[in-house]
């Protein structure tokens, strides 16, 4: 997300509307596109090649490097298909107090100013899903405490996850790696989240 840019993404980890540029040869990322939500990890074994082949390059502008953004380099359309969900490329950060994530360029907006507008109701909350072992571009979406978690995975169009089987679920928040509860026990907790800080609800296994 660096100089002499060529596409506008909205990240709202950072905070930032940005425009950005991959490298000149990478023509299928020029579609527009914005980021998901921050983070996606681990990206160890990523980001070592990635420094490995000296592809990484300091953060030159404040409005980044203030959110504690170190270095970036660009993620080719596919590559590393086993750790990074990257159909049209992605940014990768390195960070100076906390692991690397990853920024997927996606087709279709994942914030939206009508999600900002949004008011949710007492028993609503701001949920990411997860499939563990999977990568995936992740939607922010609204779960509802009063359903069941099958009834909350099937009213969701925007993920791919098992809603018609029996699932094992932890859910919990990225700021708070310790947290980890049960779909029972979280629908008890008052808090909502929010779209910057969501509740990441991890499908473990399907039976």
């Amino acid at each position: 997300l660096e100089r002499g840019c060529s596409r506008w993404l909205r990240d709202p980890g950072l905070g930032v509307l940005v425009r950005c540029k991959p490298a000149a040869k990478e023509d299928s990322a020029r579609k527009e596109g914005r980021t998901p939500m921050p983070p996606w990890e681990p990206m160890t074994e990523v980001t070592e090649t990635l420094t490995r082949q000296g592809r990484f390059q300091e953060i030159t502008l404040d409005a980044l490097s203030q959110k504690g953004a170190t270095h970036f380099a660009w993620i080719r359309p596919t590559e590393f298909g086993d750790s990074v969900a990257s159909p049209n490329g992605c940014f990768a950060y390195r960070f100076a107090i906390s692991g690397p994530k990853y920024f997927p360029v996606v087709d279709k907006p994942v914030y939206t100013p009508e999600m900002l507008q949004e008011t949710l109701e007492e028993m609503e909350a701001w949920v990411v899903v997860r499939v563990q072992g999977q990568s995936q571009i992740e939607q922010v979406v609204i779960f509802d405490k009063a359903q069941t978690l099958a009834e909350n995975l099937q009213s969701q169009s925007e993920i791919n996850a098992a809603s018609n089987v029996d699932v094992t679920v932890s859910i919990g928040k990225d700021a708070h790696p310790n947290l980890s509860f049960s779909y029972e026990e979280w629908c008890q907790l008052p808090d909502r989240g929010s779209i910057q800080e969501p509740w990441i609800v991890t499908i473990l296994d399907c039976q």
